[in-house]
């Protein structure tokens, strides 16, 4: 059983009136079922993380806000958080390889799965709690969930060397005002992918350059930020990002290159991405297989958009 966003609105509503605590409650229901999807015991904590640890920090111990939410999900996904129902869940992945190699073809590879539970792994990951459906194909049952379970996955892939990982700091690739200088970050991965992936062949690039990518970008935001991916996969292959650092969000969008009709589709498709976000700049990471490729950039304008386009 999970809640929706008027149960989620009645349980904020009780506590208002009993601890005398202002809040905007449709606002605030509305963003905590953002990151549970109604999954009980993550509303709870994330409730009790505001009422506990949080709100006695701030100068004005009687009133929530959206800033409150936003920082109990930070330190719910912290790395180093546990509870019992992360390390069941981490645990659950560790001793089942099928689940996990199910979470990481649609975490780490962003392929659609059809959300058949006739499936025993897929069955038994919904009992687990991991996933749920957006009515045709699999996808992790909250926010919560899906960057604990990327974080996992992500790290175990780095402990083995099978991915290579940035040695940079992070402060190389941020300012004293909490921004990533994202077009840095990328043209450091074009040459990181040129030196270190250039002979490699195009199968082995698409099957395993997200991968790369997202084991790239880990350490340069890991406890300041993270990453959502919204897989979006048809006949041209891309899989968005939603990047936090700080307070700031970026939009960058992966995709394959096939030609230049598949190119303006997905343009226009980050466009409208972007719109969600109400954001006028974004990121294109491709990835281009031809022989004769080349490691290029190019600042597209898209109406009122702009857009940093990098290919690897």
């Amino acid at each position: 059983m999970f809640f929706n966003p008027a149960e989620i609105s009645t349980m904020l509503s009780q506590y208002s009136q009993e601890k005398n605590v202002q809040m905007d409650i449709q606002k605030l229901s509305e963003r905590i079922f953002y990151y549970t999807s109604g999954y009980p015991f993550l509303v709870s904590k994330m409730c009790k993380v505001i009422d506990e640890i949080l709100l006695p920090e701030k100068e004005n111990h009687t009133e929530w806000t959206i800033d409150e939410v936003e920082n109990s999900f930070k330190y719910l996904v912290k790395d180093d958080y546990m509870t019992t129902i992360f390390d069941d869940l981490t645990k659950n992945v560790d001793n089942n390889p099928d689940i996990k190699q199910l979470l990481t073809n649609i975490l780490m590879a962003g392929l659609k799965v059809p959300f058949i539970t006739s499936d025993q792994t897929i069955s038994l990951a919904k009992v687990y709690g991991m996933l749920d459906t957006d009515g045709t194909y699999c996808k992790i049952h909250n926010r919560i969930f899906e960057q604990k379970l990327y974080n996992h996955l992500l790290v175990g892939m780095i402990i083995t060397g099978k991915y290579n990982k940035l040695s940079a700091s992070s402060d190389v690739y941020s300012t004293y005002e909490g921004t990533l200088d994202m077009p840095k970050i990328l043209r450091k991965f074009q040459e990181f992918m040129k030196e270190n992936y250039s002979q490699k062949d195009a199968d082995f690039i698409e099957r395993e350059g997200r991968l790369i990518f997202l084991s790239f970008l880990k350490p340069i935001i890991n406890g300041r930020g993270f990453d959502f991916k919204d897989p979006n996969i048809g006949e041209e292959r891309r899989m968005d990002i939603v990047i936090t650092y700080t307070t700031n969000i970026y939009i960058l969008e992966l995709k394959v290159w096939r030609d230049e009709s598949y190119h303006q589709k997905g343009l226009e498709q980050l466009s409208e991405y972007l719109d969600l976000y109400n954001k006028k700049e974004g990121f294109l990471l491709i990835f281009n297989f031809n022989q004769h490729k080349k490691f290029k950039e190019e600042n597209i304008e898209l109406g009122d958009k702009n857009i940093l386009a990098i290919w690897v």
